[in-house]
């Protein structure tokens, strides 16, 4: 093999590279189960590699491509590039007896070739609701996945949601042909107003869906939106739709998260199955949804079962980045209660103090290598270890515990023996 294959430019074709992230994804993940669990979720797995056919029938839009090989039997397999497609086929074909609705959620990755080629492993945290198609059901959504991204540190973030109805009775409404609905959805998608603008009123069509059309780009907001619309709730099915936003928005504001969403009728996925409700989270400092959801009534229906489902999913890759760059990113499973030094005191003494800390469920890191006390001392504070241990004696020859506090500087004597009970 070449040696330039391994060039810093190669080295990056790689899926993930794995060193501290594990510990801040361990951390991400026992605070989402504990917001899953609390709602009533119970964690479900799938599997990694699946036969070709499974995503045959499946639109993934503009979100990357699809990884596939063949085995050594000649069948074309996929590496899941979809956690919510991959539930959808194991609950069609394996749990549809289970009473409904089914509440699922996950922790796992994903593989697609992203259209900037920077990115083939995702992992994710998400959630399902499977045999339910209320409103109750999409609103149970968004405010789990709202407290999901607070109970994990993400406090400034907006949910913006639309709804595939509105654009989908605008343009039926318009009579456009479905070779257009198709161009005018890619450029919604694309966010190229200018140009979906100019497509859409090429043909004469009534003059309050042309004042919508122009306005694609600014249509945000809540219900100063709604109130906004008002004249095209002339329409029946559009009449309706607005009625049910509304008392969606109602319901959330009463909830007390009000503040964290805003409608955007322009938002229409980049997922071809979502059929209802649809729901992008942006932080401040990331330019990318750092989540996604929405309803997916005809997904299961690909595999053979007509069932509808709502569900999303949170990008764990684009959290921690979230949280690094506002270095709130803190986790207490990855850092010492107690560091203990290197003294002349046989290691056997050493272990055993640490032992009978790790019994009392404290965790503890020891001194392994050749530093001075003073550069132990000097490592403790860069890892953030609040509580140092060194072992010394009194006046009577007998081993005491100095406790020094690193925030401080404080030190505290205390027996060997009593240390230890």
């Amino acid at each position: 093999m070449s040696q330039s294959f391994y060039s810093r430019e190669n080295f990056n074709l790689g899926s993930k590279h794995f060193i501290i992230e594990p510990l801040r994804q361990r951390f991400l993940e026992q605070r989402l189960r504990t917001v899953f669990e609390s709602f009533g979720f119970r964690e479900i797995t799938t599997p990694t590699i699946e036969l070709g056919n499974s995503y045959s029938n499946c639109d993934f839009g503009n979100t990357g491509s699809i990884y596939h090989f063949t085995d050594k039997s000649g069948h074309v397999m996929f590496l899941r590039p979809d956690l919510t497609t991959s539930i959808a086929k194991l609950v069609a074909t394996h749990f549809r007896f289970l009473e409904k609705p089914i509440r699922l959620y996950y922790i796992a990755n994903s593989f697609l070739s992203d259209k900037d080629y920077m990115e083939r492993e995702f992992y994710h945290a998400g959630a399902e609701i499977i045999g339910s198609n209320t409103r109750e059901a999409d609103v149970e959504m968004m405010i789990m996945a709202i407290e999901a991204l607070q109970k994990i540190g993400i406090t400034e973030f907006k949910m913006d949601i639309g709804h595939v109805a509105f654009w989908e009775y605008i343009f039926r409404e318009a009579e456009f042909k479905v070779d257009k609905i198709i161009t005018l959805y890619n450029l919604l998608r694309n966010k190229n107003f200018t140009s979906f603008i100019k497509e859409a009123t090429l043909l004469s069509i009534p003059d309050d869906l042309r004042e919508v059309i122009n306005n694609a780009p600014f249509l945000r907001g809540k219900f100063d939106l709604l109130n906004s619309l008002g004249k095209i709730s002339k329409y029946k099915e559009m009449n309706i739709l607005l009625d049910s936003i509304t008392d969606t928005c109602t319901v959330l504001d009463e909830y007390g998260v009000g503040d964290y969403f805003t409608l955007d009728f322009s938002l229409v996925g980049d997922l071809g199955y979502y059929s209802g409700y649809i729901f992008e989270f942006y932080t401040k400092d990331m330019g990318s949804p750092v989540g996604s959801g929405g309803r997916y009534d005809c997904l299961l229906g690909h595999f053979g079962y007509e069932c509808p489902a709502t569900g999303f999913s949170i990008n764990i890759g684009k959290i921690i980045k979230a949280l690094e760059k506002k270095q709130s990113l803190t986790m207490a499973g990855e850092i010492p209660d107690f560091f203990i030094t290197k003294t002349h005191y046989s290691p056997k003494i050493l272990f055993k103090v640490a032992r009978e800390l790790r019994r009392k469920g404290f965790l503890v890191e020891m001194e392994i290598t050749e530093k001075t006390l003073d550069e132990s001392l000097n490592y403790a504070r860069k890892r953030d270890i609040k509580s140092v241990i060194i072992l010394g004696t009194n006046e009577k020859n007998e081993i005491q515990i100095l406790l020094k506090n690193m925030e401080t500087d404080d030190d505290t004597i205390i027996d060997f023996d009593e240390f230890l009970l």
